[in-house]
């Protein structure tokens, strides 16, 4: 797996300043009169995980929550403690009252999106999404407008980790609309597949299916790419939806590695 570059993010900010308004520009920061944990606790979390300690990072962060059970960084800390141990669905209660504490945080739903992913809650899932959508264009998250796109979830096959990301508009001169990492144990991407649907393909699907491509279905390519080369893994006429795009990458990654994928939920 990655290592914890997220969690470890989110501790830094938490052991600055004991809020995570210092973390993400969008939020609204809550009133001064609001009593914070010591930000040296925090740095006792950070400090077991940094060391692989994470049963132990767990139990701090969870005593820091039993003090402070409305602390909205305190909630966050857990719940990506949990997601670095892989218990995602022991990680959405946090993360859904973290949401409550700050609904219009993107920063909070990004990882309660992972949460719900991960753990196979496609409902929520998608539900999430949407969120993180509407926020980028509603013109009131500045910060978060500009992002690319994000982090749907973390899938596990075998001893490989593909990372999921969704682009808000098409990205780059063969339009990505998802691209999926792949990474080995130490963290190193070793490849990515992406979805792209190029504009030179579509005079030919609009050969093949005129009228298909005249009420504005598109031509989509799988493509995969490592250090050295780029390969097309085939086409697909349509937009597919996320899950199908996701089982079909998990089938490729499987099979190249010889290993055996987890469903969802099951990590």
């Amino acid at each position: 797996m990655k290592a914890p570059v997220l969690v470890c993010a989110l501790l830094v900010s938490c052991c600055a300043c004991g809020q995570s308004t210092a973390r993400n520009p969008d939020q609204t920061p809550p009133p001064d009169a609001v009593r914070q944990p010591d930000p040296v606790a925090f740095e006792g979390v950070q400090s077991s995980l940094e060391a692989g300690r994470k049963d132990e990072a767990l139990l701090k962060a969870r005593a820091i929550l039993q003090m402070y059970p409305d602390n909205l960084d305190a909630n966050l800390m857990t719940g990506a403690v949990l997601l670095e141990m892989t218990r995602p669905a022991d990680a959405v209660p946090y993360f859904r009252k973290a949401a409550t504490l700050q609904p219009d945080d993107p920063h909070v739903h990004s990882l309660l999106l992972e949460a719900c992913a991960e753990s196979g809650d496609t409902k929520m899932r998608d539900q999430e999404i949407e969120i993180l959508r509407r926020m980028h264009s509603d013109g009131r998250h500045p910060a978060f407008s500009e992002a690319p796109g994000f982090m749907i979830e973390r899938i596990p096959v075998g001893n490989l980790s593909v990372d999921a990301i969704e682009y808000f508009a098409p990205q780059g001169k063969f339009h990505f609309y998802y691209r999926f990492e792949v990474y080995d144990t130490s963290g190193r991407m070793i490849e990515f597949i992406a979805l792209a649907s190029e504009d030179e393909d579509q005079a030919l699907f609009a050969e093949s299916h005129p009228r298909e491509a005249k009420a504005g279905v598109r031509r989509f390519s799988l493509d995969r790419y490592t250090p050295n080369r780029q390969a097309l893994l085939g086409f697909i006429d349509g937009q597919p939806t996320y899950d199908d795009l996701r089982a079909r990458v998990v089938k490729i990654v499987t099979a190249e590695s010889g290993a055996g994928a987890a469903p969802p939920g099951s990590k």
